[in-house]
């Protein structure tokens, strides 16, 4: 069976909140699909579609990076599709 994965990192819930308070208040709801705060994520790599096999063998690559925590500071929020909202 095929999964749609990516690779990606945790909102802090504090954040995620405060996003989730100012698009329902700002975006347009017709335009926007907005999802529960609590999946509110940073995606780094989308993979689409992948059997079982390559999704055991991405999952086994991402348990075997090293992961760091990096800074990052936003000025420009800009809506990408239907559900995502991009920070440059």
């Amino acid at each position: 069976m095929e999964a749609r994965l990516f690779s990606g990192c945790p909102v802090p819930r504090s954040v995620a909140r405060g996003l989730h308070e100012w698009a329902a208040v700002t975006l347009d709801a017709d335009r926007v699909r907005l999802v529960p705060p609590e999946n509110y994520h940073v995606t780094l790599v989308f993979y689409g579609q992948v059997d079982a096999e390559r999704q055991a063998e991405l999952e086994d690559l991402t348990h075997r990076v090293e992961w760091e925590p990096v800074d990052v500071a936003s000025e420009k929020v800009q809506l990408y599709g239907r559900s995502a909202i991009g920070m440059s």
